[in-house]
């Protein structure tokens, strides 16, 4: 036998039935939200390097980590080539630096950063390789400040409100 949510002979009783199981339905939701921040992409390409080897530099907004860094090369000019990537400030320094011959490097290990981190990647010789593309995924972190629950009822007026 089937077990039914809506109990009532009368029309007036089913929606009396129907606004109870709304009701508990309701207490059980929750009355916060929480809003989740992807992670960024950086993405660039470059036709040259510089005339230091630079193929890539940037400065990080926000405090956080990079957790991959892709590199694809289309024209080697010489085999193999050294890159090396360097995250630095006026206090902190990471980076690594390896030979590659391959289209696509995959640097997969996760790096803090902070705001205003710079990050550069070199190559050489010069002019080894030509044609770029650049690939970083960051995280930004998430602190205290910037987590602010909204009641479900306070973003329903300001859905309302855009109506207006």
């Amino acid at each position: 036998m089937e077990r039914k949510i809506i109990k009532g002979d009368s029309t007036e009783d089913c929606l009396d039935s129907i606004d109870l199981v709304l009701q508990s339905w309701a207490t059980r939701l929750g009355t916060h939200i929480i809003g989740i921040i992807p992670p960024v992409p950086i993405l660039h390409h470059q036709k040259l390097a510089d005339s230091e080897g630079c193929i890539f530099a940037g400065i990080i907004p926000f405090t956080g980590k990079i957790s991959k860094a892709f590199l694809a090369i289309n024209k080697y000019n010489v085999k193999p080539i050294t890159v090396e990537i360097n995250i630095y400030s006026e206090i902190t320094h990471a980076g690594a630096r390896f030979e590659c011959d391959k289209p696509i490097i995959s640097y997969l290990n996760e790096v803090a950063t902070n705001a205003g981190d710079i990050v550069r990647i070199r190559i050489t010789p010069v002019n080894g390789a030509e044609e770029f593309l650049v690939g970083l995924l960051c995280h930004p972190e998430v602190t205290a400040g910037d987590k602010e629950a909204r009641l479900i009822s306070e973003l329903r007026m300001l859905d309302s409100m855009k109506e207006l």
